[in-house]
């Protein structure tokens, strides 16, 4: 299933909750409150947020509805334990199909959605 929310005004964009990246063309979770995010906790989110989009974030790779989800990839991983181990890997854009837009900093990414680097 994918999130029942559509964007409010034309190419409007929405955030991803594990690394602020703010292109994704979808809500992640249909009821996901947007940035700035607090520590959303453990998974599984779609029993807090409603039912999720099935995009992956371009940015860091996290699939909403697969890496936060027990029978889909062995242990779900929260958006904090994604984050960190995305920045102790050098924060690497992940989507080869989308280049990083000019100026991209992961760093400033995060900051802006309220997120911690560090975790």
């Amino acid at each position: 299933m994918t999130a029942d929310r559509e964007p409010d005004e034309p190419g409007e964009k929405f955030h991803c909750p594990a690394c602020g990246y703010p292109g994704l063309g979808q809500p992640a979770y249909e009821r996901l409150p947007p940035p700035p995010f607090p520590d959303l906790g453990d998974p599984p989110y779609a029993d807090r947020f409603g039912w999720y989009s099935h995009e992956t974030c371009c940015s860091c790779g996290y699939e909403f509805g697969y890496d936060d989800v027990a029978n889909a990839c062995g242990t779900p991983s929260s958006f904090r334990d994604y984050r960190r181990a995305w920045v102790a890997g050098g924060y690497r854009w992940w989507c080869s199909r989308h280049p990083a837009p000019p100026g991209w900093s992961a760093d400033a990414q995060m900051r802006a959605a309220g997120l911690d680097p560090a975790g």
